[in-house]
């Protein structure tokens, strides 16, 4: 009697590259007078919140709903190097469609390969280019940030199966007689 164990495993679908540009970082930083030739600095920080598979029978496609968190810190440096911290955090939303994988073909190979599909983030980077828009006169409280964030990203559409695996049997030890 052989020995078996149950395990979970994913079933890699759909698996894409993409890049997303575009996503307004801008905002006014209001209250805080920021006199010309400052300078600013920081992070951006980006995580995926949500990910929801979309599958299109009609247009022949599968799509990605992405939710991302964007968080900056930033600081300003006047030109008498007075520090002004800031913090911006928002929600960005885009949909991202995956290139090389048509639920049509999908469907040819397994009738239940779309049930239960589930996102993967594989790797996600990012590049926050920001321009500092000081006062203008230079004593208001006008001053304003713009910035233009570009993401990149690896997902993977899986589908998570239950397989029986047989695990090997435990080594026997035999005698034998030796023969001439």
């Amino acid at each position: 009697m052989g020995l078996c164990e149950r395990v979970f495993v994913d079933r890699v679908v759909c698996e894409d590259c993409f890049t997303i540009r575009g996503i307004d970082t801008g905002a006014e930083i209001g209250g805080i007078p920021v006199p010309p030739g400052s300078a600013i600095s920081g992070t951006v920080e980006v995580g995926l919140l949500r990910c929801t598979p979309q599958v299109d029978l009609v247009e022949n496609t599968i799509r990605a709903e992405l939710v991302f968190m964007v968080q900056q810190e930033l600081t300003i440096i006047t030109p008498d190097q007075e520090r002004i911290p800031l913090e911006y955090a928002f929600q960005a939303s885009r949909t991202v469609t995956f290139e090389d994988c048509t639920p049509c073909e999908l469907l040819e190979r397994d009738a239940d390969i779309l049930e239960d599909l589930e996102c993967r983030v594989l790797q996600i980077q990012g590049k926050n280019r920001v321009t500092l828009n000081p006062s203008n006169p230079p004593t208001a409280a006008n001053a304003s940030f713009d910035g233009q964030l570009t993401i990149k990203l690896k997902l993977k559409l899986v589908q998570q199966k239950q397989l029986t695996v047989a695990l090997c049997s435990p080594r026997k030890r035999t005698v034998f007689q030796i023969s001439k």
